[in-house]
């Protein structure tokens, strides 16, 4: 893509969301469709926060697989040490 191509590509896209604000922002018709998505967007926002704290909540998981591996792999490398013989 030439350097003409992008600027004109980067102005239409400006241009449609200038469009799309103006229409949403400036008109009964935009104020009438914010209001009618609404709640949509509440509950997308909602469900990810969700997802964004059980992402957090699996990553504590993994920390806590991690560390109990360190801790069993520090033992099975004591026992080695020690040649093994704990009965």
């Amino acid at each position: 893509m030439t350097e003409q191509s992008t600027v004109v590509a980067g102005a239409i896209v400006g241009a449609l969301v200038g469009a799309g604000a103006a229409f949403l922002f400036l008109t009964s018709g935009g104020r009438a469709f914010r209001i009618e998505i609404e709640p949509a967007v509440d509950g997308m926002a909602r469900e990810f926060e969700r997802l964004r704290r059980t992402i957090g909540r699996m990553g504590d998981v993994a920390d806590d697989v991690l560390r109990a591996l360190e801790e069993f792999q520090t033992v099975r490398a004591e026992e080695a040490g020690q040649g093994g013989a704990r009965h």
